[in-house]
């Protein structure tokens, strides 16, 4: 196509539109992961260019765009601390997209902005390998290259033959697609930080009435985890976080959690006859940026990026930095705690908040004939249910000292509520205690073999210390004030459900087809999910010596890479050759012929027949009439009345030539 053509095919306003519509459908995965103020300024010039296609609106000009850009990657900057890594690269794109809709002028900015789709779709891949967002990868490739391809294709006539070239050339390179997947070495995902995801939410490292009663509110999935041998509900206590400083109802991290004693579990492994250890592998979701979540009591915690990994106070490990993506670890847990109570923390977890006279004299009632921890715990609980407690998510405002409200006139309350009265009355009595967050239950999924912990599954209990088992216990008062939520889950209480009504909610037509419909897509992205988080080097030496490789270093991986490449690249070319060999030698000396036409001054139409040109060609060229029909005419017995032959072939090529 010539380059006048080009030009105005490029800048036409259908072309235009099509583009508009590839950098929206390009930016929109971006929403989510960009500051707020980045999206709008992409969505006034994307309406900006669309206005002005189809309405004549008025540009902005050069030095105002200029400007604007200007100043937008100084706030990226600010926002990033830096222009390197997939989100601030990604925000200068949309930027740069965006406003390079009102300057399509030219084909060469068409192009542009095909590529810069291109680079959106690739930042939005590292920032997620989602089984969505890789459908929407090759979805999106096909459409960007379909746009390319109709750029620089004569026919401006809109079918589905239109995507056939597209097809075909994506599925050509999908060998090397899956051999770049197969053979390019693994590296660690540690070699790249960015900034955390501006929709993480974390884990609250303070307990606040309220704070996890947000976290019940949504549906999303926070970490799927598999056992390896069967684990009871009543049992799944996944911890986060361990709160040691007390405000009354309020907790909070003490600020010297970060002390460990690595040397106990040996020793108590060597005299613990009921010593077991429970195995899981945890898939955890990126919103909860560093929390690692652990069966109690954990013993073991690997993970590919283990040396990032450090351990808490109270046997809690997390990611010394937020985590950016989906992580895989394991983790091997005691069913008895390894952790000893040191004298200088048995003062820490004594400590008690300022209470009213009424929480003391209560503690002190609850104190009498009781001399072991077990006692005293015991007379807590049976307070909590002997005093009609309830459990609930909207206990409303606790107007002066929150706990005394709670005990005394409320008395109704979610988790929080309970693990953090229960953990400061401990206190009062002088049991050292501790409140811990984390997650409780999960929904067990038959076909992946894992239980899929919701966010909704968000849970605090508490911990205290027993001088007599010379161990931290497990204590929680839901379990008391409210057995169904414990057995299955913060939906019951959600949605305002009984157990006898929960039990006809669940076994109904639509609650199954909804529980398997929610499996189903479980399944898939779980599976797609592992495959790609299992999949590093190791795995790829595995599969190699599957396929018949032996252990392969990087350098081998390298040398692979390149040679198969090349092989590939043979076979390409091979391929091509071929399918241009099956061309018709007849029709290739009639485009031959035509070519020397179109020199003299006759040009054939896409659509014009042999007989049609032939006249049209005698008309402006009667000197040469007899050449004309010779060739003309041998070519339409060949081609269309079969009369072909080795002598009438030559005789043709040679008349052409000589024409």
């Amino acid at each position: 196509m010539r380059t006048s053509a080009l030009e105005k095919k490029a800048t036409s306003k259908s072309y235009k539109l099509y583009v508009a519509i590839m950098v929206t459908l390009n930016i929109l995965p971006h929403c989510f992961d960009l500051p707020a103020w980045l999206i709008i300024i992409a969505a006034i010039f994307i309406i900006w260019s669309i206005l002005n296609i189809y309405r004549n609106f008025k540009l902005p000009s050069v030095l105002f765009r200029n400007i604007l850009v200007a100043i937008s990657a100084g706030f990226i900057y600010m926002n990033y601390k830096t222009f390197f890594g997939p989100d601030p690269a990604a925000a200068l794109f949309v930027v740069v997209a965006a406003v390079k809709l009102v300057d399509f002028t030219k084909y060469r900015d068409g192009m542009i902005e095909i590529i810069l789709c291109y680079f959106l779709l690739l930042t939005h891949l590292l920032h997620s390998q989602s089984l969505g967002t890789t459908l929407f990868f090759t979805v999106d490739v096909f459409i960007i290259t379909t746009l390319m391809h109709q750029l620089h294709k004569n026919d401006r006539r809109q079918s589905m033959r239109t995507f056939l070239p597209s097809l075909k050339m994506l599925f050509l390179a999908m060998p090397i697609w899956i051999f770049l997947f197969l053979v390019f070495p693994r590296f660690s995902a540690s070699l790249m930080h960015a900034k955390p995801s501006q929709s993480a939410t974390g884990f609250s490292a303070n307990l606040t009435p309220g704070s996890i009663s947000q976290l019940l509110q949504s549906d999303e999935t926070a970490f799927h985890v598999k056992f390896d041998h069967s684990v009871r509900n009543d049992d799944m206590y996944f911890r986060g976080a361990i709160l040691s400083e007390s405000e009354g109802l309020t907790w909070k991290k003490s600020f010297s959690d970060d002390k460990t004693d690595l040397k106990n579990f040996e020793q108590k492994k060597g005299h613990s006859q009921n010593f077991r250890l429970t195995r899981q592998e945890i898939v955890i979701e990126p919103s909860f940026q560093r929390a690692l979540f652990t069966l109690d009591f954990p013993v073991v915690v690997s993970s590919s990026e283990s040396a990032r990994i450090t351990k808490k106070e109270g046997e809690i490990y997390e990611f010394k930095e937020a985590r950016q993506s989906r992580t895989l670890y394991t983790v091997e847990s005691s069913n008895s705690n390894i952790e000893n109570l040191r004298a200088e923390d048995r003062v820490q977890y004594l400590q008690v908040p300022k209470v009213s006279q009424k929480v003391l004299d209560l503690a002190q009632v609850l104190s009498k004939n009781t001399t072991t921890t077990q006692q005293k715990i015991s007379k807590i609980l049976t307070y909590f249910s002997s005093q009609k407690f309830y459990y609930t998510l909207e206990p409303g405002q606790m107007p002066g000292d929150g706990m005394t409200t709670f005990l005394f006139d409320k008395k109704g309350g979610f988790c929080e509520h309970y693990a953090a009265t229960l953990s400061t009355l401990a206190r009062l009595m002088g049991i050292p205690s501790r409140v811990v967050v984390g997650f409780q239950g999960g929904k067990f999924n038959e076909i992946t073999d894992y239980f899929v912990v919701k966010t909704a599954d968000a849970h605090a209990w508490s911990e205290v210390w027993s001088d007599e088992e010379n161990t931290w216990v497990r204590v929680d008062p839901t379990v008391v004030v409210a057995p169904i939520r414990i057995r299955y889950g913060a939906e019951a209480y959600r949605e305002g459900l009984t157990q006898s009504s929960l039990l006809e909610a669940q076994n109904s037509m639509s609650a199954q087809i909804s529980t398997n419909i929610f499996f189903a897509i479980d399944t898939v992205t779980t599976k797609w999910n592992n495959f790609l988080l299992k999949y590093d080097f190791a795995y790829q030496n595995k599969l190699l010596e599957g396929l018949g490789f032996a252990k392969s270093s990087r350098l081998t991986l390298f040398i692979l890479l390149f040679a198969g490449l090349a092989a590939l690249t043979a076979a390409l070319k091979i391929y091509f050759s071929s399918q241009k060999a099956k061309v018709d030698p007849i029709l290739s000396l009639y485009h031959l012929f035509c070519r020397k036409l179109e020199a003299i001054g006759v040009t054939r139409s896409r659509t014009e027949g042999p007989e049609h040109l032939m006249s049209r060609a005698i008309k402006k060229l009667p000197e040469r009439q007899q050449a004309i029909e010779s060739i003309l005419k041998k070519f339409i017995e060949i081609r269309y009345l079969g009369q072909k032959s080795p002598s009438e072939m030559k005789s043709l090529r040679q008349s052409i030539r000589k024409f």
